[in-house]
């Protein structure tokens, strides 16, 4: 597999050539249904036997004139409409307060499959989904973030490596991995040990405002 495709696996595709593959899968069908109705109304007296080929090859000229200029306007309309439907998008999901954490992730699950491709992963990955992973904490996603890049470099040097070498690349990916894991299992257990404390604070002050009835 090329470098680039496992550095980008999710390239986006651009509207444009979306626009364009979609008429062009139509445009057989369409030229039929064109074709037999410019015959039915336009065609020479005679019947669909005896149609004149130089008919047929002017109505074909003119569709392939009309549906490239078609192609080419709907294409050109979308490339124009795309830069600012994705600022759009991207506003909306900048005022979403879950978006960075469906996009980390995201891109958690996409490094975790990827890691699983790499020969000896398999503990470290484990590791890393059972770890108590809180998206909504941005020092979580930043980890997120430093994985899925750390991954797309190891999926590449795993992909391109020779048979003798892949082992120790999977050896590395193991050490590299162990380390993001202990991260996210620390940063785990301080958020235990703040949400066990703010317990007890909110365990001691019920206590004091609302005291135990001396008739218990």
């Amino acid at each position: 597999m090329h470098r680039d495709a496992l550095a980008t696996p999710e390239r986006p595709v651009l509207p444009w050539r979306l626009v364009a593959g979609v008429l062009l899968h139509v445009a057989v069908p369409a030229y039929l249904v064109v074709l037999a109705a410019a015959w039915l109304t336009l065609g020479p007296a005679g019947g669909p036997g005896g149609a004149p080929l130089g008919f047929v090859a002017r109505v074909s000229g003119l569709f392939v004139a009309g549906f490239a200029g078609l192609i080419l306007l709907a294409s050109v309309l979308a490339a124009l409409t795309d830069p600012p439907l994705r600022r759009a998008r991207a506003r909306r999901e900048r005022s979403d307060p879950a978006a960075a954490a469906r996009t980390a992730a995201a891109q958690l699950s996409q490094a975790l499959r990827r890691t699983e491709a790499i020969g000896g992963t398999a503990p470290v990955v484990e590791r890393l989904r059972a770890a108590r992973w809180d998206l909504g904490d941005e020092r979580d996603r930043a980890i997120a973030a430093d994985l899925s890049r750390a991954v797309a470099a190891f999926a590449a040097a795993h992909a391109s490596a020779a048979p003798d070498r892949r082992e120790a690349i999977g050896a590395r990916t193991t050490e590299a991995l162990d380390r993001i894991a202990a991260a996210v299992e620390e940063l785990a257990a301080e958020r235990a040990r703040l949400d066990e404390g703010d317990a007890q604070t909110h365990a001691t002050y019920l206590g004091q405002r609302y005291p135990a009835s001396p008739l218990e």
